[in-house]
Formats: C-alpha cells, structure tokens, sequence
C-alpha cells in the first residue's frame, strides 16, 4: 500500500503531465518542413517587386507531380501532408520545386 507522499506525488506527476501535454508542439511532419524551405528558398532567390504567385505556381507543379509519380488520386490525397511523408518525400518535393521556380524565373527575367 502507497503512503499518503507517494499518492500526492504521483497526484502531482500527473497534473503536470497534463499541463506539458497542453502546451506540447507536436514535431512538424515531412511535408511542414519542406514548405518551409521551399518557402526560405523562394525568399532567397525571389526579384525586389515580385510577389508569391510564382513561390505557389510552383508548389502546386511540385506536389501534383509527385502525386502523378506516385500514382495517386482522389479526395484522400488532395492534401500533400498525406502523400509527402518521409524525409526522402520532402526533398524529392523541394529539388521539384526550387527546378520548377528556376525555370518560372528565368522565363520571367528574359527580355
């Protein structure tokens, strides 16, 4: 049988065990971290007065043709956190991108 410390310690434990999961981020999944490089990327390559239309042209061209690889279609798959799920998902997704904004800029640039 417990003394009346232990319960009250265990009592405590968990009431701050409770509280931690309150406030827990959970870890960001493949496809949150490949949004964000491609987002610092588009940053960092992008002209003075251009806005984000190209950053999400090229975004879209990126996760459709992954799902077109993949062979992937329906409803279930209309958000890319369920077909980018791997380290591997998001780099392939990311070298997609920065290729497709390399072509989208260059075009843009030309005189």
């Amino acid at each position: 049988m417990l003394n009346q410390e232990t319960l009250d310690r265990i009592a405590a434990l968990k009431q701050e065990i409770a509280e931690l999961r309150k406030t827990a981020q959970p870890a960001p999944k493949a496809y949150a971290l490949a949004s964000r490089k491609c987002r610092q990327w588009f940053l960092q390559v992008k002209d003075t007065n251009q806005h984000y239309g190209a950053q999400i042209i090229c975004e879209n061209a990126a996760r459709s043709a992954v799902r077109e690889k993949k062979g992937l279609q329906g409803k279930e798959y209309s958000r890319p956190n369920r077909y980018i799920t791997t380290e591997e998902d998001a780099e392939e997704y990311f070298e997609l991108f920065k290729r497709f904004l390399s072509v989208y800029q260059e075009y843009r640039q030309k005189e």
